[in-house]
């Protein structure tokens, strides 16, 4: 991977600005609008927190830059790793063990 491609990935990650893990579920229909759950997993432990109605977009887009934010470190690490395995090995810098005969 060249630094050009390197600094685009970097790029879109630092271009995430919101970002949240879990699952967003309905869980009622109020005269508001719709109640929201918000799950995830966080110390071992499943943890609930309730959301607004008028919190549930800036949940859903803090949702989706998590998303974004996997997709694209997995990218960059599949790249890198990529690169390093097409990369020539050298073993001069290993040295066999000494065996001692007694």
């Amino acid at each position: 991977m060249n630094s050009t491609a390197s600094t685009r990935f970097l790029e879109q990650i630092t271009n995430i600005t919101r970002m949240e893990r879990g699952k967003l579920t309905v869980i009622c229909e109020t005269a508001k609008g719709y109640s929201y759950k918000l799950q995830t997993w966080e110390e071992g432990k499943n943890v609930s927190r309730y959301i607004a109605p008028d919190q549930a977009e800036a949940t859903k887009q803090a949702l989706d830059g998590y998303h974004k934010f996997q997709e694209l470190t997995q990218r960059y690490a599949k790249a890198i790793i990529d690169q390093t395995r097409a990369e020539p090995v050298s073993y001069t810098h290993l040295t066999l063990p000494t065996i001692y005969s007694v």
